[in-house]
């Protein structure tokens, strides 16, 4: 801690943005964990919906299970909608934050 406080104004700046950014990285990971899981829940809760017996089969509402079936499919859809663009930010923020340890480290050998 002591070094960073020697630092130059700019190293010290840049070692900030890094650690934002990186807290900000494993923030959107966790993000797109959860969402990811989020599918899996629903892939096996529309899987199951399959698992009608056949004795039960009469007693079903098939335009009610279609719909429920639809609304889940809407719902991964959306979620992988989602995750491509959390997917998107990730890649930017990691190159930025590569460029940022890139332009720390050849200046504090500067210094």
């Amino acid at each position: 801690m002591i070094y960073l406080m020697k630092l130059g104004g700019l190293l010290n700046e840049l070692k900030n943005n890094i650690d934002e950014l990186n807290n900000y990285n494993n923030h959107l990971e966790i993000k797109i964990n959860k969402l990811e899981n989020d599918n899996s829940q629903l892939n096996w809760e529309y899987n199951q919906s399959y698992c009608i017996p056949p004795g039960l089969a009469n007693q079903y509402d098939y335009k009610k299970l279609y719909s429920y079936r639809q609304c889940i499919m809407d719902g991964i859809a959306n979620n992988n909608s989602y995750i491509n663009e959390l997917k998107l930010s990730l890649d930017k923020n990691i190159n930025t934050c590569k460029l940022y340890e890139k332009c720390f480290f050849f200046l504090n050998k500067k210094y």
